[in-house]
This record gives structure tokens, C-alpha cells and sequence, in this order.
């Protein structure tokens, strides 16, 4: 199925918490499901300059103001020619920003992330938060907390939200550090424990707090460091805060760093006194990851992430007495100390890691593509039961096409085993009854269409797959009164032309199960978007070389030295049997030990040619050496005890046990008829033959069967080729391809 374009939107891309979650998520996504868009709307950042040389391209629209009509419809149009199916946005202003020109470019999906409770909001900001939120598709909340605010202050519906937390880069900060030469660097002794905090120096974080609670701690135990990495506002005041408690000398800041992992391996405790609001601190599962014991404020979704008195300690916000309590309790207790760590990192891994936090967003994506993006496409076949190559083609596509943006559904003239399987495998089947072309009921033919017209409107159709060529008439008609595209799966050869041409008036694209049955539309010569040539495929794994099954052996009274020569296909005259059953009898004369094996199914006119053909082998006399197996649900076995599959079919429009048989490595005859010398690589995979010479396939059978190391050279070659060209997985991507193609004019 074609990729998902997502486009990652954020005011800019410096460094701080949000940036580096959002560099985890473009950079994490899964590039075979989505293609990653990433837009700064003001300047990028360092963040920016990373995802640069990841190979990540970052578009800087470098917009100056919010409030200018012209850049939104710059942004509109941005979106519009990357054709965006899903705008996830970040941060307040973004998130106001995109979906504005998300609504105006009439984006499928939109979704906004809320780190933070916004308790400074003005009137007019809850307003248009909650008018923008009628558009939104999803909220992500960071943590319940945050939910919860939001729901109050915006009075928006929980339903809206999705709560996936925070996660820290489980690579980065799993990796093994030495310690020691990190607090080297820093100018700190190795007899010193570390104390540390990773934070923004603002209001906000806290710091004062800590500062007054270390003074505390220093009374108590004067060999620790205190090490505050970040930058900000309050960086001087802290300072002279410092100095004025008199311990300027154990306090080190550090200002912004890249290299967190290193330094929260220099801490034995981690602290984040957060003094006003938190959302889901990714600081404290950072220190999570990297096992260190965590102190923090009891306040926003920091509860969430840290369990008191099992990973960390949860103190009072602004209580610097509670803090430095908490510090002196683990600098005291090292076993506990560790023992909360290792919880810690327990919990990181289970709750809060970037594979789980991915998982949670994709899913999301996911759930809401198959909501939005979903196409329902109506298939159409000409038989309730399963009879032929085109039965188990249709159920190879509805049990692999990607579920999650195409919903199908299945209309049959009658109930029967297809049915029956098509419901097994959780997909809806419907029974509209139609007969031949040639009809001259017009009532009939009228109830039909009407019948088909109602179901495309009532299921909302998008797209209808007509797997034959009598329904093209009825929900061509159909399809064509309602508007909606039709594809013509075309898998036969015989039909006049001037049928073709009525029924393909009524089909935006043809696919063809080979080149000679798209010679049967010689005018889409000159419009070659409208014809593909799509090959059947087959399950590579079920249909893969393996030993001769001893139970059909037995079942069929078969010496295991004995040469076995199959051929698998309808009971009915253009399949070859007589011929074949005419070179056996020569074949026998060489090697009298061969077993011919015949397996197929028949029809009423199939039983009159099946006694024809049990006459010819009593006539030839060779009854004890051919088996009429009859039908068979054991394919695969069956042809595990064949030597040789012989194929002598007349304009043949595919020939799928072809492929069965050379993805079972088996060496296989055919004649040079219809589509088989498509299939048939001469004297690489098998051997071709005239039309009707039993003479010539009794001379390519005694060839092989003279020649075991040429048998086994085809069957191999047979193999790979199927690997290459027919593998059904390979087939139902093209399917697709073409699908979107369609959707996308129609």
C-alpha cells in the first residue's frame, strides 16, 4: 500500500526536552509505512542541524509572525503540494499555526501534542484552542495530568484525547560510560558523590530550591557535588544564590550540553524540583534509563513516570527542607539508592522506552488512517464456490491487501465454499444474483444493476474490482450510473472482441494475468496507463521444495523408487488429458515403472470426458500405471510426489499450477500454447512442446526422466524464477499500486 505522508510541524528545533522527543519520532518512524515531512515554522536550531545530517530533510519556513494571513496561506500551500495525509503538530504556537492551515488545505487528519498545563492562557488563547479542537482528530496528552487540565480549562472532550507518554532514546542512554572520566572533565573528585538536575534554569524547573536544599545537605556531608546542567533566564541569580549560601564552590553549572548521557552517569541521584507545572519531565527518564535513583517535586505527571519510595523519592513542590531530606536519605543509604535505580530502569523499559512510545504512535496513526484514509473496495467474482485460478487469486488478495487502508468487500452470484472462506477470514460477502451476458430477461438484468447500484451507495464504495468478465456487465452498469471507478481483472482468453470492447467502456483500468490475454485490448496500445499486466502469484512458503509425502504414496500405492509423472488441472478436453494419456502409453514402453497421476475436478460435462478418458486408458492398455485422483485440498502434498508436471493445455491464460510446480523446484512440460511460454523459460525451467503431438511430450517426459540431473537443474531454476516474478506478496503490491493510482484521479 502507498506510504502514509505525515508531516512533523514545530516553531523551531533548538535543543530542550520537546525538541529531542521530537527528533525521536522522525527519526523512529517507520520509513516502509510513512513518508516524514518536517517543518520549522520560525528558525530550525541544533536540533534541526542534526536531523540535517541524519539525512533527514527539514524545511525552515522562517515566518516572523502568527498573526500574518499570507503566512498561513503559505503554509496551506506547503502542505498541499506534499499531498499530506496526517499533520501531527508540536508546541503551542505550532500546534494554533498548523491546524489553522491544516483545516484550510482540507488535511484527511489532524493531530496536536500537549506537553505542558497552560495556567497563563488568556481568554481568547482557551477559545481558540477549543474552536480548534473540533478539527482535530486527536489530542496526545504527555501525561493524564495534563489531560485532565486540558479537558477542564478548554472544556474539550476526554474523548479527543490520547495520552502517550514521554520516552527517552533507549540507544543513548543504555550505553556504557565511564563515570569516572566524566567527573574527571568536570573537576570533580572521585571520593564526591553527585547530585544532579538536567533542566532549563527558569521559574519553572526550580532550581532555587535545590540550591537552599544542598546548602542543608552540605552541613550533613561536604564531599558532594552538585551538577546543574542547562541554560536560561536564571542562570546569574542562581549563581549569586549560590555564592550567597556560600557554597558556590560545590555547585557547578555546566550550561546547555549535547551530551546528557554522559552527564547524568556522573550523578548518583538525580532532583527535579520542579516549582509550577510538568508535564512528563523526559529528563527523569533519562536518569530512569540510566538506573539512577530520582528525587522530584510531587506535581503535573512527574508521578506518573516515578513511584514513590520505589524508583525515587516524591517530595513536596518548593520544600527545600523535603529535598535535602530526600538527598541526605540516599547519599546515606547507597543499597537503597540502587535499588531504586534498578526499579527505575525496570520502569523505563516496561512503560516509557522509545520502542514503546513509537509503538503507541503509530498505532494511533494507524487507527485514524484506517478511520480517514480507509477506501472501501467492493470485489466482484463470478462464482460462489472456489473453482479456478481466479477464486484463489481474489482470496490471496483480500487475505494480504493492508487491511488497515482498504476495507473490502465481496459480492458473489450464490453461496458456496468461497463464500464460505471470504466470511472465515472476517471480511463481508454479499449475494447478488446475475446470469449470463447473453440474458435476454431485461427485468432480470434491470433487478441486477439495481441491486449493485444500491450496494455502492449504501457501503460507500470507492472502488470496485470485478475479478471476471460477466459481472463487468451488470456492475460496470452499475459502478458507471454511480460514479464510481471500476477496475477489469481480465484472466481469460476467450471472449469476442467486440464484448471487450463494450465491457472495458465501463473500466478506468484493465489488469491482464498475462501478455497474451492483454492482447486481447489492442486499444489500449495507445493508452497504456489504463492496461497493467499483473502475473498471479502464490505462496512462496506453502508452495516450497520439499521431501515426496509418504502418506499420498502410500494412500496411491506408489513404490517409492518409482518415477511419478503428474498433471493437475480440470476435467475438460482444452486441459490436454488425452495427449497425455497418449504419451504415457509410449513412455511406458522406456520406463514401465512410471505412475501417470491425474488430479483435477470435473463438471457435469467434465464426467462425460472422464469416462471418455478411462476409455482411452483401457483401449491403450496402461490401467495399471495411471491414477485418476479425482479433486484434491492437498496440493501441495500431491505435487511433492510428482517427478514431472506436464501441462499440455490450449490457450491457457495463465496457468497457475505452473508456478505451483516450479516453486516446488519441479521440472515442468508444457505446450507452446496460450500464456504457458510466459511461465515456461525452454530448457531453462522446463520444455515446450507443439499443440496436440503427444509424440513430442512423450519425448520431452523420457528426456527428463532419462536425464535426473537436467530434472533437477529446471526444478531449481523454476524455483528461483518463482521467488523473482510470482511471489504473491510481489503481486499484491502491484495490485495496490494500481489502486492508489486510481483513487488518486478518481
Amino acid at each position: 500500500m502507498r506510504k502514509i505522508n505525515i508531516l512533523h510541524i514545530a516553531e523551531d528545533l533548538s535543543i530542550g526536552g520537546v525538541e529531542e522527543l521530537f527528533r525521536i519520532i522522525v527519526t523512529g518512524l517507520d520509513r516502509k509505512k510513512y513518508n516524514v515531512y518536517v517543518c520549522c515554522i520560525e528558525e530550525g536550531g541544533q536540533t534541526a542541524k542534526e536531523l540535517i545530517e541524519a539525512g533527514i530533510k527539514v524545511d525552515i519556513l522562517g515566518m516572523k509572525s502568527y498573526h500574518n494571513l499570507f503566512n498561513i496561506l503559505r503554509l496551506k500551500k506547503y502542505i498541499k503540494e506534499r499531498k499530506i495525509d496526517i499533520i501531527h503538530s508540536h508546541m503551542y504556537f505550532s500546534n494554533t499555526f498548523a491546524r489553522i492551515a491544516a483545516i484550510l488545505a482540507r488535511t484527511p487528519i489532524l493531530i496536536s501534542t500537549a506537553y505542558s498545563s497552560y495556567y497563563e492562557f488568556k481568554k481568547r488563547n482557551i477559545l481558540m484552542a477549543h474552536f480548534l479542537s473540533k478539527f482535530t482528530d486527536r489530542i496526545i496528552a504527555v501525561s493524564n495530568s495534563i489531560k485532565e487540565f486540558t479537558v477542564k480549562q478548554q472544556k474539550i472532550s476526554a474523548d479527543k484525547f490520547t495520552v502517550i507518554h514521554d520516552c527517552a532514546s533507549t540507544e543513548k542512554f543504555s550505553k556504557d560510560i565511564d563515570s569516572f572520566l566524566v567527573k574527571r572533565g568536570l573537576g570533580i573528585d572521585s571520593d564526591y558523590s553527585v547530585v544532579g538536575c538536567v533542566a532549563r534554569l527558569n521559574i519553572v524547573k526550580g532550581h532555587s530550591y535545590l540550591i537552599q536544599a544542598a546548602a542543608e545537605v552540605l552541613k550533613i556531608d561536604p564531599k558532594v557535588k552538585f551538577l546543574l546542567v542547562g541554560d536560561g533566564p536564571l542562570k546569574d541569580e542562581l549563581q549569586e544564590l549560590s555564592a550567597h549560601l556560600g557554597i558556590k564552590d560545590n555547585i557547578i553549572f555546566t550550561g546547555s550540553r549535547r551530551e546528557i548521557p554522559e552527564m547524568v552517569s556522573a550523578m548518583d541521584i538525580f532532583v527535579l524540583p520542579s516549582a509550577l507545572r510538568e508535564g512528563c519531565p523526559l529528563s527523569i527518564l533519562e536518569a530512569m534509563a540510566m538506573s539512577r535513583p530520582v528525587i522530584a517535586s510531587r506535581l503535573g505527571g512527574i508521578p506518573e513516570e516515578v513511584e514513590d519510595g520505589k524508583s525515587g523519592i516524591l517530595v513536596t513542590p518548593k520544600d527545600s527542607k523535603a529535598l535535602a531530606d530526600a538527598i541526605i536519605k540516599l547519599l546515606s543509604d547507597k543499597k537503597l539508592a540502587k535499588e531504586m535505580g534498578r526499579e527505575g530502569r525496570k520502569i523505563f523499559e516496561e512503560k516509557f522506552s522509545q520502542e514503546t512510545m513509537l509503538r503507541k504512535l503509530e498505532s494511533l496513526y494507524d487507527e485514524l488512517s484506517a478511520k480517514k484514509l480507509a477506501k472501501r473496495i467492493l470485489y466482484v467474482d463470478i462464482h460462489g464456490d472456489i473453482w479456478g485460478g481466479g477464486q484463489f487469486s481474489l482470496l490471496s488478495i483480500l487475505e494480504r491487501i493492508d487491511k488497515t487502508y482498504l476495507k473490502p468487500v465481496v459480492v458473489l452470484p450464490y453461496e458456496g465454499n468461497l463464500s464460505k472462506k471470504i466470511r472465515e477470514m472476517g471480511i463481508e460477502a454479499q449475494i447478488i444474483p446475475f446470469g449470463s451476458i447473453k440474458n435476454t430477461n431485461i427485468v432480470i438484468n434491470l433487478f441486477s444493476v439495481i441491486r449493485f447500484y444500491s450496494l455502492i451507495k449504501k457501503k460507500k464504495i470507492n472502488l470496485i474490482h470485478i475479478n471476471a468478465l460477466r459481472p463487468m456487465f451488470y456492475a460496470g452498469i452499475a459502478a458507471k450510473i454511480a460514479g464510481v471507478p471500476v477496475i477489469w481483472h481480465a484472466r481469460d482468453l476467450r471472449a469476442a472482441k467486440s464484448i471487450d470492447r463494450l465491457l472495458s467502456n465501463f473500466a478506468v483500468h484493465v489488469i491482464a494475468i498475462s501478455k497474451i490475454v492483454a492482447g486481447r485490448f489492442p486499444w489500449y496500445r495507445e493508452k497504456p496507463s489504463r492496461l497493467s499486466i499483473i502475473y498471479n502469484g502464490i505462496d512462496i512458503d506453502k508452495f516450497s521444495p520439499r521431501p515426496k509425502e509418504v502418506r499420498i504414496l502410500n494412500e496411491f500405492g506408489i513404490d517409492r523408487d518409482a518415477a511419478v509423472v503428474g498433471l493437475i488441472g480440470h476435467i475438460e478436453p482444452r486441459k490436454g488429458h488425452a495427449a497425455f494419456l497418449q504419451a504415457a502409453s509410449k513412455v511406458l514402453l522406456k520406463f514401465p515403472k512410471t505412475k501417470f497421476l491425474i488430479v483435477g475436478k470435473d463438471s457435469t460435462e467434465g464426467r462425460i470426458y472422464q469416462q471418455e478418458l478411462e476409455s482411452l486408458v483401457n483401449k491403450l492398455n496402461i490401467k495399471d500405471n495411471v491414477i485418476l485422483a479425482g479433486n484434491r485440498q492437498d496440493i501441495t502434498e500431491i505435487i511433492s510426489i510428482m517427478d514431472l508436471i506436464i501441462c499440455p493445455f490450449k490457450d491457457e491464460a495463465f496457468g497457475r499450477v505452473v508456478i505451483e510446480a516450479m516453486a516446488m523446484a519441479k521440472p515442468v512440460i508444457g505446450y507452446r500454447s496460450g500464456a504457458l511460454p510466459e511461465l515456461i523459460k525452454e530448457r531453462e525451467t522446463g520444455l515446450l512442446v507443439d499443440t496436440d503431438r503427444a509424440d513430442l511430450l512423450a519425448d520431452a517426459i523420457i528426456d527428463l526422466l532419462e536425464h535426473k540431473d537436467k530434472s533437477t537443474k529446471f526444478g531449481a531454476a523454476g524455483r528461483k524464477i518463482v521467488e523473482e516474478r510470482f511471489n504473491v506478496k510481489t503481486t499484491v503490491d502491484m495490485i495496490e499500486d494500481v489502486y492508489i493510482q486510481i483513487l488518486h484521479k478518481h
